[in-house]
């Protein structure tokens, strides 16, 4: 499946472009995530969640908030898109 980074992300993962491909038929959201963090290590993991292990970031399911979806239990398939954004201030 594709799971795409953005800002900080890309920087931590140190990849051209957005895409990280991952090895995965089917599973959950959790399951991606996982990988991502022993693949990326501590920098991934302080990245994606706060200190007391809620998520840090906004994640999309092919373009749905998993918010709305099953939170990190949703469904995943090979052909699904994993978005990454963490959170983005300006001004």
């Amino acid at each position: 499946m594709k799971v795409k980074v953005f800002a900080n992300l890309r920087e931590i993962v140190k990849i051209k472009g957005h895409e990280i491909e991952v090895e995965m038929k089917q599973g959950k959201v959790s399951d991606v995530l996982e990988i991502l963090l022993q693949r990326y290590g501590t920098a991934f993991r302080d990245a994606i969640f706060n200190p007391d292990g809620r998520l840090r970031i906004k994640i999309l399911l092919n373009g749905r908030d998993i918010d709305y979806i099953n939170g990190l239990e949703s469904e995943i398939t090979e052909q699904d898109i994993l978005y990454l954004f963490p959170p983005v201030a300006g001004g």
